[in-house]
């Protein structure tokens, strides 16, 4: 409002004072009209500097300053100073009004600095000097103007009660001020509740031009307030035709009113036309529309409206949030719901819903298989809950079926296991947990949670796998004798049981028990066993989906029952199931080959024996048995007395098989054995020399120096040449009996598992005997006793004594373990993929050698090698000894260096399969990095159906779930979900209290979301400066 400020007095004086002058006082009355001037321009500081002449100006004598002229310069100075913010305007202001008084002038100061703070909207100091005016001998307009201004800075400053003493006063005069004041006496009357009484003074003010057109909001809002709905409506729904004032505000009345009495469809299209027009809203506004559009089924467009208040912690927000996860159900977004009701459940402002809500988080939960949230919430159903019952079945069950095997532990070890559900729980979650410790390859860990499965035997089908699984750990730990009772006790239980899993079957049981009997040299039991799983195999062969039950199982009980056979010495029966495998080509196949070969021989037919032997080498002579056929070859035709042909094979032997045979110095004796019967002495001694230099065992030692001896002292009659050999070999004939009793008994301390004092024995040894021929063995021996006590690094200096040697019967092991210890203790992955490296090259079966090239593999990702892990894994995976999970394994390591070189494409196929193959840490990131892969390209569906699925696919990692859920929230902020992005996130901060890094990451995201809501807030909340906020034309 602008009031219009009137200097009548001031220009009406100025005016007379210049009518009296003459021309001799015009000059010295100049600074005061120039004030004037100045004073209408509105420069006030030039206006004070004239004034201030005019006041203080030399005048002749017979000048005389009239009072007039004094104040009314002293008044424009005193204006001037309240207009130009002059510090010491006010107090000026007040002096000149005391001085002044009781004349008019000093009253129109004070009404003057009043009406100058009204303009300027400083009511408080308005109204101060509003008081101090006298309004006696003011015309009737004049008083008008000041009372109705006084109770208009009351009204604003909600100082209602004396707002409407001005008003009262001057509400029956009729001036210009009549309806203004009757307007706002009314709208006073309005807000202290005497609704009447406004409606009298509203209808004064219905024949105004001016403000009639507000009167239909105005008369709408008192009928609202006086709930008064029917009545407002019928008086409102005539006014909306498109021309009333405030038309927005009527409607949203109209739908108020509808709202209340709960004709939602009714009240929905005001609602909705008032929020269109109406970009940010109260709450109360975007509640009662969110709830109407809820109520009619439109759940987008009430989710739109109801998200506002999802940060609200009040009774509205805690209602809204209850609503708008019912909408986000009913349109078949589960995790939304679940986000909101897990807000409601937290709120404290309507317990029934926050109740109620928690029921309702938890079953969500559960069907989004978000379990450990799950299992919190419905363990927190309190008893007195109608919701108890179903929410105690859920538990159970979602204990035994939960991937998060470790919570469900956790819970149970602290449980009061009342309940059969819970009990059958218990039983099964340790056994589950059991399964997945085998799986990792930690079986001693295992073993306890198969016991406490067993310990509480409510499910039958539970406890017979249990006892299965606790007797095929007994044997793996080589504890024959429990293994066959447990196995005992399971094919017992197993005839009560149906659907039994293949991997724990009868077959299987029989086919373990079978090796337990042999084992313990029980080979009649055994051979029943055997051929029990052989029988029991191909029975239900159709139905096996095992490929390495099909082929490798029954291929070894084929070739186990034919070696039961051949320890009973019932050849014809043994060959028949060796033949059997051969021709099936199962693995193990070139075993059941050569032991055929050796049957033939003991069958009297040595040349056919060769024939087989001869065979089995030139078809594959890559076979573990290809040095054992060789070797086997030239004894027969030893035995046969035919040494000439004896030759090729041992040198074969020696030739093709040197790095990785332990029978290459068994070749050169018996070489050098033929050559001395044959004459050649000198050759003789070049092969027995071969075997010294080559790592002989002290067996092969022995006999080597035996013949070396026998040649030059007997046959040669050079001694001294025998002595000189010896000599040059390192081997001291005066100390060759103390080296082997100091070994020895060092030895005997490592057999009878005193480690640690064989330690010392054998460092004594080594000590005193650098060159003995016990060397190598002992450095061996000593590594070993030090791994047993696990004192790796020690170990590990002896195993790389060893192979630092070269070739021999210890140095293919050394590698092995010198490459764990790199790998898994010392963390040098250098050292242990060098290692891993020269065991591929030498190892001596196919399984040694696919370990080695398993642990390149892993050591070259460790350290970097992206190359050679392409390699390596590309050698794994086309490797027969490969099983499911090491095929997973390399696939890892090949698709996370593809996704390392961005090459996505590539990657994503073999982290699938990773996912489907592998049981631990690695299937956690892969899950991760596909969701991730999808997010980079954009793929914002797929990414988050990846990221939902964690907590049900990779919950025992949460490390991995963790990521996934920063993810997520990544995905719903694309997508401009800030609702959903800040629910993951806060979800995530409650339940995760693992690695800071990512709770730190959950942070930081949380303040940018922050911001961006900030950015996108419909939300308006009134200010509370205590002023009310009106809606008026320019000029009253």
């Amino acid at each position: 409002m602008r009031i219009t400020l009137l200097f009548c007095l001031s220009v009406m004086l100025f005016t007379g004072l210049s009518g009296q002058q003459t021309t001799r006082f015009t000059e010295p009355y100049e600074p005061l009209k120039r004030g004037q001037d100045w004073m209408d321009l509105g420069l006030f500081h030039e206006a004070q500097r004239s004034l201030d002449d005019f006041l203080h100006q030399r005048r002749p004598a017979q000048e005389i300053l009239s009072l007039q002229q004094e104040e009314l310069a002293g008044l424009m100075m005193a204006q001037a100073g309240i207009r130009s913010d002059d510090p010491q305007g006010e107090r000026n202001l007040l002096e000149f009004a005391r001085s002044s008084s009781p004349d008019p002038m000093g009253n129109q100061a004070l009404l003057e600095a009043a009406d100058f703070y009204f303009n300027a909207r400083d009511y408080g100091q308005a109204i101060h000097f509003y008081e101090m005016v006298n309004l006696r001998g003011m015309g009737e307009t004049q008083r008008s103007d000041a009372l109705f201004k006084k109770g208009y800075c009351h009204f604003v400053r909600k100082e209602f009660a004396k707002a409407k003493s001005a008003f009262s006063s001057i509400r029956d005069v009729r001036n210009d001020f009549y309806y203004p004041t009757n307007y706002y006496y009314g709208m006073t009357q309005f807000f202290e509740g005497d609704y009447d009484d406004a409606i009298i003074s509203f209808r004064r003010v219905e024949s105004s031009p001016k403000y009639a057109k507000y009167m239909p909001y105005v008369i709408s809002q008192i009928l609202f307030a006086q709930q008064k709905y029917d009545e407002l409506i019928a008086y409102a729904e005539l006014k909306i035709d498109g021309s009333v004032e405030n038309e927005a505000e009527i409607r949203q009345l109209l739908g108020r009113c509808y709202f209340e009495k709960g004709e939602y469809t009714k009240a929905l299209p005001h609602l909705a036309y008032y929020a269109d027009r109406n970009g940010s809203m109260q709450a109360a506004d975007f509640y009662q529309l969110g709830y109407c559009q809820y109520q009619s089924g439109q759940y987008d467009q009430s989710i739109k409206n109801l998200e506002p208040l999802s940060r609200s912690d009040d009774e509205l927000g805690q209602q809204a949030l209850f609503i708008l996860g019912d909408a986000y159900l009913k349109s078949g977004d589960k995790v939304a719901a679940r986000n909101a009701f897990r807000q409601v459940a937290k709120m404290s402002h309507v317990p029934a819903l926050a109740e109620e809500s928690l029921f309702l988080f938890a079953k969500l939960s559960y069907d989004v298989r978000a379990d450990r949230e799950a299992i919190t919430a419905l363990s927190q159903i309190p008893e007195k809950s109608s919701h108890h019952l179903e929410a105690q079945t859920m538990l159970g069950n979602l204990l035994v079926k939960t991937g998060d095997i470790e919570y469900a532990l956790d819970y149970l070890s602290e449980a009061n296991l009342k309940t059969p559900q819970l009990k059958e729980a218990y039983q099964k979650v340790h056994y589950r947990k059991a399964i997945q410790l085998r799986q990792e390859g930690n079986p001693e860990s295992a073993l306890p949670y198969l016991k406490k499965s067993l310990s509480a035997p409510v499910d039958l089908l539970t406890k017979t796998l249990a006892t299965f699984q606790l007797g095929d750990l007994y044997h793996q730990a080589g504890d024959y004798r429990k293994s066959i009772d447990e196995l005992g006790k399971f094919l017992t239980l197993a005839k009560t049981v149906d659907d039994l899993p293949e991997e724990s079957s009868i077959a299987l049981a029989n086919y373990i028990q079978g090796y337990n009997f042999l084992k313990t040299d029980n080979h009649n039991r055994a051979l029943g066993y055997f051929q029990e799983a052989v029988a029991g195999i191909k029975t239900s062969i159709g139905r096996i989906r095992s490929s390495s039950i099909r082929n490798n199982v029954l291929g070894d009980a084929i070739i186990r029952t034919g070696d039961c056979y051949f320890k009973n010495n019932r050849y014809p029966e043994a060959l028949k199931f060796y033949h059997e495998a051969i021709e099936s080509r199962y693995a193990g196949f070139h075993y059941a080959q050569y032991q055929s070969a050796l049957i033939l021989g003991l069958q009297g037919k040595p040349y056919d024996k060769v024939i087989e032997l001869e065979q089995l080498i030139s078809s594959f002579p890559n076979s573990d048995f290809a040095d054992d056929a060789l070797y086997e070859i030239g004894n027969t035709y030893l035995e046969l007395g035919k040494m000439k042909e004896a030759v090729a094979p041992f040198s074969k032997l020696v030739k093709s098989y040197r790095k990785t045979s332990d029978l290459v110095n068994a070749a050169y004796l018996k070489l050098g054995l033929i050559a001395y019967n044959q004459g050649d002495l000198q050759e003789a001694i070049r092969q027995y020399k071969l075997v010294l230099t080559n790592n002989p065992d002290e067996n092969e030692r022995r006999a080597c120096l035996a013949a070396l001896e026998e040649i030059y002292v007997r046959d040669l009659s050079s001694p001294d040449d025998y002595l000189a050999l010896l000599e040059k070999s390192g081997y001291n004939v005066s100390d060759s009996s103390r080296d082997s009793l100091n070994f020895k008994s060092a030895d005997n301390l490592y057999e009878s598992g005193a480690y640690e004092k064989a330690i010392q024995a054998y460092t004594q040894y080594l000590d005193r005997y650098p060159n003995g021929v016990n060397v190598l063995q002992a450095h061996f021996r000593r590594a070993e006793s030090h791994s047993v006590l696990k004192q790796f690094d020690e170990a590990l200096a002896d195993y790389e004594e060893v192979i630092g040697r070269g070739v021999s019967r210890y140095y293919e092991v050394a590698l092995d373990k010198a490459a764990i210890i790199a790998y898994n203790h010392q963390r040098d992955y250098t050292k242990a993929f060098t290692y891993y490296q020269l065991l591929e090259e030498a190892a001596g079966d196919e399984v040694t050698r696919f370990e080695a090239q398993l642990g390149s593999l892993r050591s070259a990702y460790r350290i970097g090698r992206e190359d050679d892990v392409l390699a390596m894994a590309d050698k794994v995976l086309a490797n027969q000894q490969v099983n499911t999970s090491q095929k997973g394994q390399a696939m890892f390591y090949k698709g996370k260096v593809l996704y390392d070189r961005k090459q996505f494409d590539l990657a994503m196929p073999l982290l699938k399969e990773v996912v489907v193959k592998v049981q631990n840490e690695l299937k956690g990131e892969s899950h991760f990095l596909i969701a991730d892969i999808y997010f980079k390209q954009r793929q914002f569906d797929l990414a988050r159906e990846w990221c939902l699925q964690s907590n049900q696919k990779i919950p025992e990692y949460e490390d991995w779930v963790a990521r996934c859920v920063l993810l997520l929230s990544d995905i719903f902020v694309e997508e401009k979900d800030l609702f959903n992005a800040r629910a993951a996130l806060e979800g995530l901060l409650d339940n995760y209290q693992g690695d800071e890094t990512i709770r730190q990451a959950a942070k930081d995201r949380l303040a940018q979301i922050g911001v961006l809501e900030n950015k996108a807030n419909r939300l308006v909340i009134p200010e509370k400066n205590g002023l009310l906020e009106l809606q008026e034309e320019s000029d009253q």
